[in-house]
């Protein structure tokens, strides 16, 4: 007797002890919930507020052999699968313009379900919750059943019915009644079968229930627009309610996660942007069904060590990438493809695996041999010698930036043409570091000299003809402008010979000294290229390809190994989609549809890494001077904060110009324009760490976690779309877009009225979220 009545005060002593820990759990997820949504209204974004930001990527798509015996593979593939249904779900959730909340994977654990909940359960993660303020919540089940039968599909409904959406519901006025407020809220439950259209799914007969609706893929959309809009009452303030839900959501996740605890908005895509920038950099790549894994291979037992400390500690490469790494087995080569030819598509590894050669040749090559690296830009020779220097810092290296110094040589009047030759000769000749980077050598030096050399030879021909006699190992990176100079002939012209464009000088060169038919010794080549990005180079209906062309491009595929890299590994799963479709738009437009698709590089993406929607912003011409400076303005302001706290330190964005049909001149000035907007901006909101935020002009060979573009078509005719305007535009876009792995904003700026900006403006919104701005 004494037991039993023992083990009923414990019993009581329990209860109130659970009944006591409620008031306490539910104001510290209060507390949680309103310092995260304070930082959201502060900040002023635009649509509803994803939790998280961009759908976080669960399943890694890299199977083992022992996966694959053990018959794991289906399990993976079915996973995956459902994820991706749950990304298209979001997908449409992120566009809808309204102002809600949408939490992405709601949990609870089982603690807190006993805690709360009269009867008992388990911990349960639901697909989706949507808060309407003040007013009502939404839970959906998101389900992709495999095969098309009557039966699997009614088993998937009503396991969402049943058990679900139903114990979500639970859940949820659960956690409202032990609150107490005085608010009522109305919860809707649906179904979504998101990969369905719903022709194929009615024609199904599923028996339907009336209190969760199915919604199909083209009814997502509309259904709960119309859902929504039934829920008017919406309250610019936050509710307790809100706060307590959006609270336990971002409590429960920092407990799952292992990175920087989430307490503000500035957290969430700080941390969103970290992680999706180094999953992508480190190629931690989720491979989609339709590529197979077979593209994804552990990197060579060579490379390792290269790898694991100096390229991002990549462990798998794709099978493209790695037969470029192949050593030798015979003589003095040292890769199995000595000289080669790269034709990728953006984000396709171009660089990191040239940067994977350079280490290895720095390790085994002989002590009288150079490298030699021909590179656009001085920010991709700087991180190539912070490459090197972290791998070896006693290897010595130079970076000479060509146009630089020879403008100092013409600039100074105490020199005559030949001195300032005989200067530039010296210059070249004591080069004798192990590594030299010649930033700037498609540098035409037609007009810079008045000397028949320079005039007969070009820059690049007399550079290259300095440093032949040695054992050199040449790399020319981003080589697209050179190609493209080679292909263009300019029809007003004449089809003459003699004009700047005919040949390029240093594709020639390269010809004739390092691989061309006569060279007994040739010198090993690596040469990496997008086609896609010799198209920006001006290839338009306005020129045609050179007779000669063909030959050319042929003559190099006969003395170079010809290697293309066509998976996009660099760029997040939505922005190479929108690549990809870029490419499409502009081929429909071409005149020389059938040799652009012969020398175009492959397009598609290898992975399934989710990134945040591309952002777009239209700005009509009249206003666009002040809404330009606001949108700029608002964009640095978010992706600073969010910077800092991440901690991103050695990242940057850029805000890029990526197209304006204005001369040159008129072109130079807005852009320097746009450069004092950003620096006013820096300086008025005092952005920490402004170091990170670079304005480039000329970005065809740089990449950023985030990128801010502007796309000025103010000057051009309301009512004229050429077709080599648009070719033009749209390759300028890929170009821009490319150069964000992450995040990215476009700004379109142009008249309602123009043919143009409609045409573009409706190529882009299938795969961007349009922002109403109002300045």
């Amino acid at each position: 007797m004494e037991d039993e009545e023992t083990s009923v005060k414990a019993s009581d002593s329990a209860s109130t002890a659970v009944e006591d820990e409620i008031p306490v759990f539910i104001n510290s997820n209060i507390q949680a919930g309103r310092e995260f949504l304070e930082s959201y209204l502060s900040a002023d974004l635009s649509g509803p507020l994803m939790l998280p930001c961009a759908p976080r990527q669960k399943f890694v798509d890299y199977y083992s052999n022992k996966d694959l015996e053990v018959g794991r593979k289906a399990k993976y593939d079915s996973q995956r699968m459902d994820y991706e249904a749950e990304c298209a779900v979001y997908r449409v959730l992120e566009n809808l313009n309204h102002k809600f909340i949408v939490i992405h994977g709601f949990s609870y654990t089982k603690k807190q379900w006993d805690r709360l909940c009269i009867n008992p359960g388990e911990g349960h993660e639901h697909d989706f919750v949507i808060i309407v303020p003040s007013s009502a919540l939404i839970c959906i089940e998101v389900k992709r059943p495999d095969g098309g039968s009557k039966k699997k599909y009614t088993a998937h409904y009503d396991k969402a019915c049943k058990e679900q959406t139903k114990e979500c519901e639970q859940f949820l006025k659960a956690l409202i009644a032990h609150h107490g407020t005085q608010l009522q809220y109305n919860v809707s439950k649906f179904c979504a079968f998101p990969l369905t259209c719903r022709n194929e799914g009615k024609s199904l007969n599923i028996p339907e229930r009336e209190d969760v609706p199915i919604l199909w893929k083209d009814d997502i959309g509309p259904s709960l627009l119309q859902c929504l809009s039934t829920h008017s009452n919406v309250s610019k303030s936050i509710s307790d309610v809100e706060a307590l839900i959006v609270g336990l959501s971002v409590k429960n996740q920092n407990k799952t996660d292992k990175t920087k605890e989430i307490k503000t908005t500035w957290d969430l895509i700080g941390n969103t942007i970290k992680q999706t920038n180094d999953q992508l950099k480190s190629q931690e790549l989720y491979f989609k069904a339709m590529n197979r894994p077979e593209n994804l291979k552990p990197v060579p037992k060579q490379y390792k060590e290269i790898f694991k400390h100096h390229l991002y500690g990549i462990e798998y490469i794709t099978q493209e990438q790695g037969c470029l790494l192949e050593l030798s087995q015979e003589g003095d080569t040292v890769f199995k493809k000595s000289s080669v030819l790269i034709n990728g598509c953006a984000g396709s590894g171009k660089t990191l695996i040239m940067c994977a050669r350079i280490l290895k040749l720095l390790q085994i090559m002989k002590e009288e041999e150079q490298i030699v690296l021909l590179l656009p830009w001085t920010d991709a020779a700087e991180k190539i010698w912070d490459m090197i220097k972290g791998f070896d810092r006693s290897i010595t290296i130079k970076i000479l930036d060509l146009v630089y110094y020879i403008r100092e040589l013409k600039n100074d009047p105490n020199l005559t043409d030949v001195e300032r030759i005989e200067l530039f000769k010296v210059k070249l000749e004591k080069c004798t570091e192990t590594v030299i980077i010649f930033v700037r050598p498609n540098f035409s030096a037609h007009g810079e000299f008045q000397y028949p050399e320079f005039k007969r030879l070009g820059l690049h021909s007399f550079l290259l003809d300095t440093l032949k006699r040695k054992r050199i190992h040449i790399f020319c990176d981003d080589f697209h402008s050179s190609f493209a100079h080679s292909m263009l002939q300019d029809i007003n012209n004449n089809h003459q010979t003699d004009h700047v464009y005919n040949i390029e000088p240093l594709a020639e060169f390269l010809l004739q000294n390092c691989m061309g038919k006569s060279v007994t010794v040739k010198v090993p080549v690596w040469i990496s290229c997008d086609f896609m990005q010799v198209v920006h180079f001006r290839f338009w209906e306005k020129h045609e390809l050179q007779s000669n062309w063909s030959a050319y491009l042929n003559e190099i595929y006969e003395n170079l190994t010809r290697s293309p890299l066509s998976g996009n590994v660099r760029n997040c799963h939505n922005i190479a989609s929108l690549l990809i479709n870029l490419i499409t738009e502009f081929l429909k437009r071409s005149r020389n549809c059938e040799d652009l698709r012969k020398i175009l590089p492959g397009q598609s993406f290898l992975h399934f890494v989710e990134g945040f929607a591309t952002k777009l912003y239209c700005v009509n011409t009249q206003a666009y001077k002040n809404n330009l400076e606001n949108i700029i303005r608002k964009e640095l302001k978010m992706i600073s904060l969010s910077y800092q706290a991440a901690n991103i330190r050695s990242e940057k964005v850029a805000v890029i110009p990526v197209y304006s049909p204005e001369s040159t001149f008129n072109r130079i000035k807005r852009s320097k324009n746009i450069r004092l907007i950003v620096e006013n901006i820096a300086k008025v909101e005092r952005l920490p760490n402004m170091p990170f935020c670079d304005f480039v002009m000329y970005a065809n060979s740089m990449e950023f976690p985030c990128a801010i573009l502007v796309i000025d078509l103010s000057h051009h005719s309301p009512i004229s779309a050429e077709r080599s305007t648009m070719m033009q535009i749209l390759s300028c876009l890929y170009s821009g877009i490319s150069r964000a792995r992450v995040y990215c904003s476009i700004i379109l700026i142009g008249s309602e009225k123009s043919l143009i900006f409609k045409e573009i403006r409706d190529i882009l919104l299938p795969h961007v979220n349009e922002i109403k701005f109002s300045s």
